[in-house]
């Protein structure tokens, strides 16, 4: 597929809007891609017709362009196919569902509204967790737990990115012929730093673990409240961080459980608040410097202690919650 950049502009001959959603967050749209594959496109507005925004307007924009880079490492989130930025007429913005139904985007010009959007893989066979016509078995459970918090190590240890919003809205449920799903939690040559050796130690061995499945496979969506803490590519607008990924994976369980198993729900959260809560008091520290110091050492040190004190409370909480196969639980 031609990068979306270099496709023609308006979009109608090959990206139509059939269903548009408004959000406090930016709009979601349901389009068919050269009228043959159902894709969801993000898209934001680089204007004030969005009230309330805690982020920066082209937020989701650019996590999704450090998310594309690792798509192929990235099993829980759906595939990207591209982004693009282009000009929009206000008055089809300001009243999307009914101007752009039925036609494609970027109608404008340099002097009307500059828009972001990225164009991802649609599951139509995919369900949000609050929808699901079943509630999750223990071994379901457990299954789709791992996957999450296996994805959210692999988006902290390369970029420092938390997804920050784990509603049951933004997690999805599908079923999969994959008895297996694996992760490779080297992700090089990204992570982290120019100064870092790209080719030593973790940089060049990569770990991988298999999640069996137990039939479901889960998806994570929306992106528009994350975070992301590498120096480079930070975009939090808060004066200070202080978010820690281990608040975030619990956040996670939470919502899995809610709709799952409460015996996982209850090893988990004891867990939380006896070893996750220590780490995180410990990690204060790293925060304090980042804040102090806005720096590229200083943010390295951050994800760095963020990814390794994230690594010791899975470690400990797979010894306590007996995996489905038992393995043992090893990473980078």
């Amino acid at each position: 597929m031609l990068k979306l950049y270099k496709r023609p502009q308006p979009t109608e001959t090959w990206l139509i809007n059939k269903l548009i959603e408004m959000s406090s967050e930016g709009y979601r749209i349901i389009a068919e891609l050269d009228k043959k594959n159902k894709v969801i496109i993000k898209l934001t507005v680089a204007d004030k017709l969005l009230k309330n925004k805690r982020y920066d307007d082209r937020n989701e924009y650019k996590i999704y362009q450090l998310l594309d880079k690792l798509s192929h490492k990235n099993p829980n989130i759906p595939k990207l196919y591209g982004q693009m930025s282009c000009y929009e007429k206000k008055h089809y913005l300001e009243n999307m569902e009914k101007k752009l139904i039925d036609k494609g985007l970027c109608n404008g010009k340099e002097d009307d509204i500059k828009v972001y959007f990225t164009v991802m893989e649609y599951y139509t066979d995919a369900v949000q967790l609050d929808r699901l016509p079943y509630r999750l078995n223990k071994i379901q459970t457990l299954s789709i737990i791992w996957q999450g918090l296996y994805q959210i190590y692999m988006l902290i240890y390369v970029f420092g990115i938390l997804q920050s919003d784990y509603n049951p809205g933004n997690i999805l449920i599908r079923k999969t012929s994959k008895s297996q799903i694996e992760y490779n939690i080297l992700n090089a040559p990204y992570r982290f730093f120019d100064f870092e050796f790209k080719h030593d130690g973790c940089n060049s061995i990569s770990t991988a673990f298999k999640v069996p499945t137990n039939g479901i496979q889960l998806i994570l969506i929306d992106f528009d409240q994350a975070r992301c803490y590498h120096h480079k590519y930070l975009n939090v607008v808060e004066v200070s961080v202080s978010e820690h990924v281990i608040k975030h994976a619990y956040s996670f369980i939470t919502s899995v459980c809610s709709y799952g198993d409460q015996e996982i729900l209850k090893i988990c959260t004891e867990h939380f608040e006896s070893r996750g809560k220590h780490l995180m008091e410990y990690s204060k520290q790293f925060f304090n410097r980042y804040n102090k110091e806005k720096n590229e050492p200083s943010s390295w040190m951050l994800i760095d202690r963020l990814k390794v004190t994230y690594r010791m409370w899975l470690r400990e909480l797979h010894r306590k919650v007996q995996y489905i196969d038992g393995d043992y639980l090893d990473l980078c």
